[in-house]
């Protein structure tokens, strides 16, 4: 919060008064005010307090912490939302078009989530043939059909912590 005094002219031979208005302050008028100057005070005062919120925003959204930048109110509300579900233990689905950031959301979940110690293991099914997206998700034992030369982990076990997967 930036305070803007409104003050006789001689309260200004007061040392004490001084050092608080310097100290503790934005800006300082004497009465009667220069409206003037006042109005450039407080448009200063209030596009300061603008730049203070962005940046807070900002701070909040940084690469370091999840990869998804951004203060618009949109991305501040998924932001919460992913938060959100997060806590709960509950399977979620991430859907969206290409280059949506998907993956994006679902590390951030998984980041803040009492799982973020285990393993987290991104499964871009529409990049899988048809034919092998039950064997990527629930794995494989030899043989199992034409192609299958060794035992395969399944992304789900994977991701559960029991196995790690191969390669």
């Amino acid at each position: 919060m930036r305070w803007i005094a409104l003050i006789r002219r001689n309260l200004l031979d007061d040392a004490w008064l001084c050092e608080l208005f310097a100290n503790r302050f934005y800006d300082y008028h004497t009465l009667p005010a220069d409206t003037g100057r006042l109005l450039v005070t407080l448009g200063r005062t209030e596009g300061l307090k603008r730049l203070e919120e962005r940046a807070r925003a900002n701070r909040s959204t940084t690469p370091a912490e999840w990869g998804i930048v951004g203060s618009s109110r949109p991305v501040l509300n998924l932001l919460r939302d992913l938060k959100k579900v997060a806590r709960t233990s509950a399977p979620i689905l991430i859907t969206g078009e290409s280059g949506t950031g998907k993956e994006l959301a679902a590390a951030a979940v998984h980041a803040a989530s009492t799982r973020a110690n285990g393993p987290f293991i991104p499964v871009n099914c529409a990049s899988l043939p048809a034919n092998l997206i039950q064997s990527e998700l629930f794995g494989h034992e030899k043989g199992s059909f034409t192609g299958a030369h060794r035992k395969s982990v399944g992304r789900i076990e994977a991701a559960a912590g029991r196995h790690d997967l191969p390669g």
